[in-house]
């Protein structure tokens, strides 16, 4: 379901869900600040809670639910009456795919589910805990709080993408808070780390926790990551697209505009040492200063598992098992998803300075699109544009490769390769049930260091290739190719421990 959808797509929902953080944030605010200078200095610091709060947790979730409904009921929107009579026949329908646009789809609904893993999450629940509780906050939410049928990817994208969203925003609102600190530092962090994770914020206001001084974690990885990466780059961008079908060409543009990205890494592949999930993960986020599109790109990467196949201390060789999200949007084309993969990674350290990092990774797309063109022509030529799906839903493996090339410690050149199959599960305008998409991304950066402190001038070139074949006959075999160019300045503190 739509989950605050309206006019605007994604942005009104997501306007929404931050209300009930706010609110959650205010209250916090409220009795942090005043506290958090007064607390008195104990004798010896008491060890931190363990215990798990399932009543606490109920009341999280509740807030989490009724405080995203809410506000579309009191706005009059026509899902959010809801009564016995919608309950009843939700359940009576089932699961369906729903009609929701791109945006609000494969991230809206991962930013709420986020919320409900850290309900469990900041309650005592460790990560595979967490995921089972994410799931009945999205099933809840579902079955009882939409007048409109429940939705098959909805719970699949609150929930699965619930995990990424939820323990990434645990990790770093852990390495900003300080159990140990006292009056104004103290008050800094519980509000920093309230804005970045609210349910975490609430949770601990709640319980007292936010002013109280308590031991940190006895291992410090539990709390912030030995080396800790942040590349931020900014410029302009532009391309084109050429479409091929059995009725012609269609040819767009993406028009020059500029851009924003920032990357983050937390901890690296290579100094993984235990098997906890998420002890490194690499999430990015690319804003575009163009009409309709601001959010283009999203992007994470997250460790399930891993084993060394070497001694660590001969050489770097190592199987990781990882969780991705990947989502893109521009007028060129749509495309992302959610899945896993089995990745080889290896370093090589070559002298001089010189360091090279490659790895390849057999995948699998739990649940992924593609924009579909059929919707696009009926919305331009018979005026039948679907409510927001212009996009097909599906599954299907894949396969990632990239190389990385850094010198004394700066970025020089790396060079990334993504093939997907997808085998169409919901198609938009029902034209998509019977085909399938082949997509192929290939990118090339390059980085020329400046001699100011951590500060390069960047070029990168990508190229986005599909085969699609639709089983409709208008429009059968789909090809496209897509350049983007990319010129940018990039700022890079490099890898180190920010914490020291």
């Amino acid at each position: 379901g739509p989950q605050g959808i309206g006019l605007l797509g994604g942005g009104v929902a997501v306007m929404r869900i931050s209300a009930i953080y706010l609110i959650m944030m205010a209250l916090v605010l409220s009795a942090v600040l005043p506290a958090a200078a007064q607390v008195a200095e104990p004798d010896s610091l008491l060890p931190p809670p363990t215990e798990i709060n399932n009543g606490l947790m109920a009341i999280d979730l509740g807030l989490l639910t009724v405080g995203v409904w809410a506000p579309s009921r009191i706005m009059g929107t026509d899902w959010a009456y809801i009564g016995f009579n919608t309950i009843k026949e939700n359940m009576k329908t089932g699961f369906v795919w729903d009609h929701d646009d791109w945006a609000m789809n494969q991230w809206g609904h991962p930013i709420h589910g986020g919320q409900f893993f850290n309900a469990a999450r900041t309650n005592g629940y460790d990560f595979w805990g967490s995921i089972p509780i994410t799931m009945a906050g999205s099933m809840t939410w579902e079955l009882f709080m939409e007048a409109e049928p429940p939705s098959l990817n909805d719970l699949i994208s609150t929930t699965v993408g619930g995990v990424y969203m939820g323990e990434t925003a645990y990790r770093l609102s852990s390495m900003i808070l300080d159990n140990t600190a006292r009056g104004n530092e103290r008050i800094v962090r519980e509000v920093a780390a309230g804005l970045l994770n609210p349910t975490r914020g609430f949770t601990r206001l709640v319980t007292g926790n936010a002013n109280r001084v308590y031991e940190n974690p006895a291992d410090r990885a539990d709390r912030d990551p030995e080396d800790l990466e942040l590349m931020i780059n900014s410029g302009v961008r532009w391309g084109n697209s050429y479409r091929e079908a059995r009725g012609g060409e269609i040819e767009d543009d993406l028009p020059l505009h500029g851009f924003i990205e920032a990357d983050l890494f937390y901890g690296t592949l290579a100094g993984l040492k235990r098997q906890r999930p998420f002890d490194f993960f690499r999430m990015g986020v690319q804003v575009n200063f163009i009409s309709g599109r601001p959010i283009g790109e999203l992007r994470v990467r997250g460790n399930l598992w891993h084993n060394n196949i070497s001694d660590p201390a001969e050489k770097v060789q190592k199987f990781v098992l990882t969780q991705d999200f990947e989502f893109n949007s521009n007028p060129t084309y749509e495309r992302g998803g959610t899945g896993v993969s089995l990745m080889y990674y290896r370093e090589h350290q070559l002298g001089g300075g010189n360091f090279l990092a490659w790895n390849v990774a057999p995948s699998w797309t739990l649940l992924g699109g593609v924009d579909a063109l059929p919707a696009k022509i009926l919305s331009e030529i018979e005026g039948a544009r679907e409510r927001y799906r212009e996009y097909d839903f599906g599954i299907g493996p894949g396969a990632t490769a990239g190389v990385n090339w850094v010198r004394k410690n700066r970025q020089l050149v790396s060079l990334r390769y993504e093939l997907r199959y997808l085998e169409v599960v919901n198609g938009s305008n029902g034209y998509g049930f019977d085909a399938h998409h082949t997509t192929q991304v290939f990118n090339v950066r390059g980085f020329v260091p400046l001699p100011f402190q951590n500060l390069s001038l960047g070029l990168d070139y990508e190229l986005f290739l599909r085969n699609s074949f639709y089983e409709f006959a208008d429009i059968g075999n789909v090809t496209q190719r897509a350049p983007i160019f990319h010129v940018f300045a990039s700022w890079n503190p490099g890898r180190g421990n920010w914490f020291d």
